[in-house]
């Protein structure tokens, strides 16, 4: 798998003005071997479903061990947190709440038609995938509250140093505070405090290890069901390659490049049999319409003959 991280641009590994702008290349031996790689996940029935971990977690100050292809489902007031870790924790069915190091979650209602959960520090990255009717997910931090319906991609920053804010790189949130309200779209920023005051935001210059590791979770997720998966944040290419504008991400797989190039290879054959037998058929057209022209000839020639004979019989 080739892993494009750019602000939708094909780029090389290389620095440039100080940022890093990369291009992993991820053999398909290196991906057995990455937590990423496993692509089965949990259907979320209650908000709160912790699918993925990475590194160490703690619910409620234990440590976190999932069971084999297992998940683990808070409940209401459980308070999750990360130390040098990384958790995915799922919301609903086609929502998920990726957190980063260093940071602490409390799940306040798991019902899906109401969920909410407080970012108390750290970040979290939240992915929908699918605006569902009757599942909502509200975020919290600090005095502020955030509602996200609308299909995108929504970081979430609440850090004790710097103002919080919230990132839209996809989507729309709406967020208050007491009674002042704000919609906040694409490639806006908003500071969570009073006023919710806006700017714009240069995601190329703000990317993170939190960043990729979602996006990177975002199309494990993607990955097994990609032919069914219409209308979702990623979409496949004419390329071969998946992309997703929330994240602004691009991935160039070698098991999804290899089947749509066999698709490819047997549409080839079949619109090349459907040629063979367009040829066939007018060569044999062809061949019939001589046929008639020769017969028609014979015809002219023997009513030619015909008369000859009769001028000739004539005294």
């Amino acid at each position: 798998m080739h892993w494009v991280r750019r602000g939708m641009n094909r780029l090389n590994v290389r620095a440039r003005a100080g940022r890093l702008l990369a291009l992993v290349v991820l053999t398909a031996a290196a991906m057995s071997l990455l937590p990423f790689a496993r692509a089965q996940y949990a259907i979320a029935s209650r908000a709160g479903l912790i699918a993925f971990i990475d590194g160490v977690v703690l619910v409620e100050d234990v440590p976190l061990t999932l069971p084999a292809g297992g998940n683990v489902q808070l409940r209401n007031g459980e308070r999750v947190r990360t130390e040098r870790g990384k958790a995915e924790v799922a919301m609903g069915p086609n929502i998920f709440l990726w957190l980063g190091p260093s940071s602490a979650l409390t799940l306040k209602d798991s019902r899906l038609s109401d969920a909410e959960a407080s970012l108390e520090r750290g970040s979290a990255i939240v992915e929908v995938t699918e605006g569902i009717e009757g599942n909502r997910l509200s975020v919290r931090v600090g005095e502020s509250l955030t509602a996200l319906t609308q299909r995108g991609v929504y970081r979430f920053d609440a850090s004790s140093s710097i103002e919080a804010r919230l990132r839209v790189y996809g989507g729309q949130a709406e967020v208050q505070i007491a009674a002042k309200r704000a919609s906040v779209k694409r490639d806006r920023a908003v500071r969570l405090a009073a006023g919710l005051r806006q700017s714009k935001f240069d995601r190329k210059k703000e990317m993170d290890d939190l960043y990729f590791w979602s996006a990177q979770r975002s199309f494990a997720m993607f990955k097994p069901v990609w032919q069914e998966a219409r209308g979702k944040n990623w979409h496949i290419t004419l390329t071969g390659t998946a992309v997703n504008a929330a994240f602004g991400a691009e991935v160039a797989d070698a098991s999804i490049t290899g089947e749509l190039l066999q698709k490819a290879s047997e549409k080839r054959q079949i619109e090349e049999e459907a040629e063979r037998i367009q040829q066939r058929q007018r060569q044999l057209k062809e061949a019939e319409r001589k046929r008639q022209e020769a017969e028609r000839q014979r015809q002219e020639a023997e009513e030619r003959r015909k008369a000859m004979e009769k001028a000739q019989s004539k005294p």
